[in-house]
């Protein structure tokens, strides 16, 4: 998709540049239609420059989900990614409910103060605002000055429910999950001592008194493979040998077969005839 933002991009702003080129070579920039074209060539690059910022914006995002999965190979650095994962499922029902609730509040905003002030004048402007009430940035003042009963109460009532009780559960479920998994973890080696254990089999190396990981593992996986070969050559013979005993058994039971139809014929016959029976079938 960027590759396709990208070319589009280009292929807008060449548009506008030749557009700009040709109005100043042909001394035209004070003409109506001119500026009008450029004008509308500019409102096509202008979103497609947009949204190529907000497809950079996530390429961070991906290169730090891709952190997280290497941190889960370290004990201690996958305490937090191991904790987010465990309480998914709790967070998700928890944000259900503050969600509603912060929408109700958002709502009862617009209907308080959206005629006074600007930053309840819609739904969008008072989700942010009530987010930022969240964080501890209000404008008490302006609210205040409307009207001080009703601003109070919706104040103070927010405050209460959505900073001091729901985000203090929040944070509850994650320590008690945290903890959890740091129970879990128990005394995992730190990333300074496998720093230092990695320096110091560095240098084992470089003196020769060490091997370097890799030729170990080559080694155990090329006696690994010897060993699946050796077994594989016997599981062949006994699958062999099992081949010839079912072999025989079927050639026994033949043999049988024929000795008893003969029999019930009612005629002679040896063992040599039957054995001349039996390779002629």
């Amino acid at each position: 998709p960027l590759a396709i933002v990208v070319a589009n991009v280009d292929s807008a702003t060449n548009t506008v540049n030749e557009l700009v080129l040709a109005a100043h070579q042909g001394d035209s920039l004070g003409d109506a239609a001119t500026l009008n074209e450029i004008y509308a060539a500019y409102d096509d690059l202008v979103p497609l420059l947009r949204f190529q910022r907000m497809l950079l914006c996530m390429y961070p995002a991906i290169v730090l989900l891709k952190l997280f999965k290497s941190f889960d190979n370290q004990p201690r650095l996958a305490l937090v990614t191991r904790t987010m994962e465990g309480c998914a499922n709790d967070v998700a029902h928890f944000f259900v409910v503050l969600g509603v609730i912060f929408c109700t509040y958002a709502v009862a905003g617009i209907c308080l103060f959206g005629q006074d002030l600007v930053e309840f004048s819609n739904f969008e402007r008072s989700v942010n605002t009530c987010f930022r009430m969240l964080m501890g940035d209000s404008d008490w003042s302006s609210m205040e000055e409307i009207s001080l009963a009703p601003a109070a109460a919706y104040y103070w009532s927010f405050n209460v429910i959505l900073v001091w009780i729901l985000l203090n559960m929040l944070l509850a479920i994650l320590m008690d999950q945290y903890a959890q998994v740091k129970s879990e973890v128990g005394d995992a080696e730190t990333l300074l001592s496998q720093a230092m254990e990695i320096y110091r089999r560095w240098r084992a190396i470089r003196a020769g008194t060490a091997l370097p990981l890799k030729t170990i593992y080559d080694a155990m996986l090329a006696k690994e493979l010897v060993e699946v070969r050796k077994q594989s050559r016997a599981l062949s013979r006994s699958n062999l040998s099992l081949v010839t005993t079912t072999q025989q058994l079927e050639a026994m039971q033949s043999m049988m077969e024929a000795k008893n139809q003969l029999k019930e014929s009612d005629e002679f016959i040896t063992d040599v005839d039957l054995c001349g029976l039996v390779k002629g079938l």
